[in-house]
């Protein structure tokens, strides 16, 4: 019986249970001590209200961020995050492909906002990131990221990088919830 790993203060108060992403339940520790719970929101495709307040200034996101990358993400109704965008040569490595430091922070930031589009900040606790092909400098990349699982306040993400409709780079990672305010 899993609800026996639950914190006391939740025990008996699921409708459905804790393991299962249909939940869409979010969990803060403010939450857990009080004994409360806080619903997550129907997927919001335009979260620009909790990305404004958490995240205006970030390097990947920011609109008019000096030096960064820019990024726009939309979210579909089942939850799919889809952002595009046109790495320029200040982004290189090797000559003509984008450094993978750069596609990670792609990847995350389409994953954060993944988590956005359900009234969730989370911060990034781990991420495996497979590389299969280099991505070119000057030619659009579409960033793909869906939530697959959610355990209490760790969820679990997964990534997809696309340049001209190929395969570029995969990836997982899980992400922690945070205080939103």
């Amino acid at each position: 019986n899993r609800k026996n790993w639950l914190p006391g203060c939740l025990k008996g108060s699921w409708k459905v249970p804790a393991w299962s992403v249909a939940a869409r339940v979010t969990i803060t520790n403010r939450a857990i001590n009080r004994g409360s719970l806080t619903v997550a929101p129907a997927i919001d495709p335009e979260p620009g209200a909790l990305r404004e307040a958490l995240h205006a200034h970030c390097f990947a996101c920011a609109p008019d961020k000096p030096g960064g990358l820019g990024l726009v993400f939309h979210t579909d109704g089942e939850g799919i995050t889809r952002g595009a965008w046109r790495p320029s040569p200040g982004f290189q490595s090797y000559d003509g492909r984008v450094h993978g430091g750069i596609l990670a922070t792609l990847i995350d930031a389409s994953m954060v906002h993944a988590l956005f589009a359900r009234g969730i900040a989370g911060v990034t606790a781990e991420m495996k990131i497979r590389y299969l092909t280099p991505i070119a400098l000057g030619t659009p990349v579409e960033a793909v990221a869906w939530l697959e699982t959610q355990k209490l306040t760790m969820y679990g993400l997964r990534a997809e990088l696309r340049q001209s409709g190929r395969l570029a780079a995969r990836a997982t990672a899980r992400f922690m919830a945070i205080a939103a305010a």
